[in-house]
């Protein structure tokens, strides 16, 4: 769920989902790790103007999309 919600996510609430995925990341375990990217990814994309979905990201990455 921080995919499907943290990529809609406006710019003021970004900061909070940062501050949420360093704290999981604390270990450096993968599955945060990739979450993290994919955020920041999709916001990245959506400064760019591009669409793009998390379903879209989390293939690219190489995650299995959890349904």
């Amino acid at each position: 769920t921080l995919q499907i919600l943290g990529t809609e996510a406006s710019e003021t609430l970004q900061g909070r989902y940062r501050a949420f995925y360093t704290r999981c990341n604390w270990k450096g375990s993968a599955p945060p790790r990739i979450a993290s990217e994919i955020l920041e990814e999709a916001w990245k994309r959506r400064r760019e103007s591009q669409d793009v979905s998390w379903r879209t990201l989390m293939l690219e990455k190489g995650s299995p999309v959890l349904i």
